[in-house]
């Protein structure tokens, strides 16, 4: 465990809630660009080139390798919408916002999280799909800078 007087000048709880928060609403936009993008066609032609073109962007703007979207597939970094969208496929905005709840009610208690959190055998998917939404919507961002 940490030292209480770590946990106590990092006003541990207070940074909980911020992640929750900014969690929250990243869902909550993701749902917007789901919403959004759901008919857009996706062009396969020339993916390699497409993908190509997107690694030099990326890279362009961030100027280090190590940030790249690594849970991504190369062409979900062209179209990162389809990670959004297999997001919302894999379990529905209301589950997304329990398990979130659910989370933060394990990180601030004493209780380990596979303790507390429903369905635990899936938890490794759910964060895999969570992580992965979020190197989604960074790309997302990333571009429109």
């Amino acid at each position: 465990m940490y030292d209480e007087l770590l946990v106590v000048k990092k006003h541990y709880p207070s940074v909980l809630v911020f992640a929750f928060e900014r969690i929250d609403k990243l869902i909550d936009a993701a749902l917007s660009i789901n919403l959004e993008k759901a008919s857009e066609a996706i062009d396969e032609t020339k993916i390699g080139a497409k993908i190509l073109a997107q690694v030099k962007t990326l890279h362009k703007k961030t100027g280090k390798w190590d940030l790249f979207p690594y849970k991504l597939k190369p062409y979900k970094w062209v179209y990162p919408h389809l990670a959004i969208k297999s997001f919302f496929e894999h379990q529905p905005m209301s589950h997304w916002k329990g398990k979130l709840h659910e989370i933060l009610q394990a990180a601030i208690s004493s209780h380990s999280i596979c303790a507390l959190i429903s369905d635990r055998n899936r938890l490794n998917l759910e964060c895999e799909h969570l992580e992965r939404l979020v190197e989604a919507m960074w790309v997302i961002k990333l571009i429109e800078l």
